[in-house]
């Protein structure tokens, strides 16, 4: 069975994900709970990710490209779109499979209950290039359902929209909730 495996995971053609999002949403935290390995440097007040990093694990036919937050200056997220726009437009990714940017997962922090208007602009330009899913990151329990219902009504060129909790979150002494929607995304 094992050397079944090996042999069909070999095969397999490698996938690349494009993963953006505001500043602070989880891209990093979620990139790590997918290899279910520290890959990507997460972090608490300043911003962590400054380039696009691509992240990838030995054995795993996957890449993520995990890239710098859109802050809240006009001009921090135009430098974020053109570096992301100049990186899915190579030419030496568009004549190549293997290459080629092949999904996008856009993160929105469910506990700030909002999108905004620039964010809904730069979902819709990243679906014109590749299929996004939107990814409602620190969904705990049944509070994401507002905001979950608020974007599906903005009907959204997105392929699906997943709530997801990456890493256990400790409600209490007593209380945490276990990570979720990692197997849906």
């Amino acid at each position: 069975f094992l050397d079944q495996y090996q042999k069909e995971v070999k095969e397999l053609k490698k996938i690349n994900i494009l993963i953006a999002g505001k500043t602070g949403v989880g891209k990093s935290t979620l990139v790590n709970a997918v290899f279910r390995e520290n890959l990507a440097q997460t972090g608490v007040g300043v911003p962590v990710t400054q380039n696009l990093n691509k992240i990838s694990k030995e054995g795993i036919p996957l890449v993520i490209y995990d890239t710098k937050g859109l802050e809240l200056s006009q001009e921090s997220q135009e430098e974020v779109r053109r570096a992301i726009l100049e990186e899915i437009s190579k030419p030496e990714r568009k004549n190549n499979p293997d290459e080629l940017m092949h999904i996008c997962w856009y993160c929105v922090n469910a506990l700030s209950n909002r999108i905004e208007p620039y964010e809904i602009e730069w979902i819709r330009d990243l679906a014109g290039q590749m299929p996004l899913v939107l990814v409602l990151t620190q969904s705990l329990g049944n509070q994401y359902r507002e905001l979950f219902y608020a974007i599906e009504d903005l009907n959204l060129p997105i392929s699906a929209l997943v709530p997801v909790l990456a890493k256990p979150y400790k409600l209490s002494q007593d209380l945490v909730l276990d990570p979720r929607g990692l197997q849906e995304l």
